[in-house]
């Protein structure tokens, strides 16, 4: 926990002796790109990807990061290329962790608002659903049809740059 650089710690020791005080030895994020894209393709960095996200200690986002960073570390890449091909790496193991039914947490989503917009989507598509049914296949109750309508679908947009109807 304690053996990580601090601050100034370069500006003491001798010039370049730590990996990310050289320059990278991957400049373009093709190149970067076709890196991690190599090593995630192996069986058995993939199976430890897969296993540090089935254990739940750490969510995809968490996981992609480390990655970077340990590269980055290394001297294999800038920071800015790290944050380039991020992207790529999560998709590539979103995929993978989908393609074997693994559970895992994203890490990108805020579940309230995911869960707003699945509401959000029931309801549009349940007035959608009524509209289209004539009453005399299947009597609704005009309780139902009252609810949807006194219930707004998406939130009026709050703040102070939001814009108001006229």
């Amino acid at each position: 926990m304690f053996n990580a650089p601090i601050p100034g710690m370069s500006l003491t020791s001798e010039p370049k002796k730590y990996p990310w005080e050289r320059p990278p030895e991957l400049t373009k994020a093709e190149d970067v790109a076709n890196y991690y894209l190599d090593r995630l393709t192996e069986k058995d960095t993939m199976g430890k990807v897969l296993d540090t996200l089935a254990i739940g200690d750490l969510n995809l986002r968490e996981v992609v990061e480390g990655l970077t960073r340990i590269g980055v570390s290394r001297g294999l890449h800038t920071i800015d290329a790290g944050i380039l091909v991020a992207p790529l790496i999560h998709k590539t193991i979103k995929v993978v962790a989908d393609g074997v039914g693994l559970e895992y947490d994203e890490g990108v989503v805020d579940k309230k608002a995911q869960e707003d917009y699945e509401k959000a989507r029931k309801r549009i598509l349940t007035k959608k659903m009524l509209s289209k049914m004539k009453t005399s296949d299947m009597p609704v109750e005009d309780s139902i049809e009252e609810d949807m309508d006194e219930e707004p679908l998406m939130e009026e947009p709050q703040g102070l740059v939001a814009r108001r109807k006229k």
